[in-house]
């Protein structure tokens, strides 16, 4: 693993200069390319996937190829903002990277991103980038605060309660947390057979199946037409996001006791 690792450090998501341009990019440009992004993997998935925890089964990339897409991106992106953190060459400017990503999460709420949001939320509480007191010493009171209210949005205790309110109440366009939604779709499965104790047909559960997923349906449906595409920046987002996929938690966690 450590081999896999070693040159993190010099494979920097492009150059310095690159990342140096980025990190004072404008962080509205930056959460409105991460919402294209995040949409167009949304926008793919099927109604059949999310039927019968397909994503689960042994040939999931057959049944459900979409889900698992979507599931791949949130992890890479997840992935790439722990490096962006432990690449930093100080704790003052790992705290500072800290401070970017809370407020570019600020701005994909108000977008209704939920699933980057919650990319850049499973970064920060991750092990490798929690244990790193020095840096959250110097991270701004604020941005801990909004942590703080990232974390009570994403408390998966009662199968995202809270999430699922917002969600509910989020007018769209929206694209909601994936752990979220087939969460919902795991319950109604788990929770109901298909046929009745007369050998019926269990049209209770379909209907509650048909209604999520004429909800996501309708998501889909919507666009972010008004958010203006950076193709530029896109592009560039979109390699840093696939250079790290690879990564494990436990590579970035060696990282991190020598950060």
């Amino acid at each position: 693993k450590d081999d896999e690792f070693a040159s993190i450090k010099h494979k920097k998501n492009g150059s310095d200069k690159q990342m140096e341009k980025f990190f004072v990019e404008d962080n509205k440009k930056i959460a409105h390319q991460f919402v294209l992004i995040s949409f167009r993997y949304f926008k793919c998935i099927e109604a059949r996937e999310c039927l019968g925890q397909n994503w689960k089964k042994h040939d999931k990339q057959k049944r459900a190829p979409n889900i698992l897409a979507m599931i791949n991106q949130f992890n890479s992106v997840s992935n790439w903002i722990s490096v962006t953190i432990l690449n930093a060459s100080s704790a003052k400017q790992r705290a500072k990277w800290v401070n970017k990503w809370v407020r570019i999460g600020e701005l994909l709420f108000d977008f209704h991103d939920f699933q980057t949001l919650g990319a850049i939320h499973g970064a920060l509480s991750s092990a490798p980038i929690y244990r790193l007191k020095k840096m959250w010493k110097k991270v701004d009171k604020l941005c801990k605060v909004k942590l703080e209210e990232f974390r009570v949005i994403y408390d998966s205790r009662a199968g995202w309660s809270n999430l699922r309110k917002i969600h509910r109440e989020t007018k769209p366009p929206m694209i909601p947390y994936a752990g979220s939604f087939l969460n919902v779709f795991y319950g109604i499965d788990e929770g109901n057979k298909n046929t009745k104790a007369d050998g019926s047909v269990n049209f209770s559960k379909l209907m509650r199946l048909h209604t999520h997923i004429q909800r996501l349906h309708d998501l889909q449906k919507s666009s972010f037409d008004n958010l203006e595409c950076e193709f530029k920046l896109q592009e560039f987002l979109k390699t840093c996001i696939s250079k790290y996929s690879h990564l494990t938690e436990t590579q970035l966690y060696a990282k991190s006791t020598v950060a």
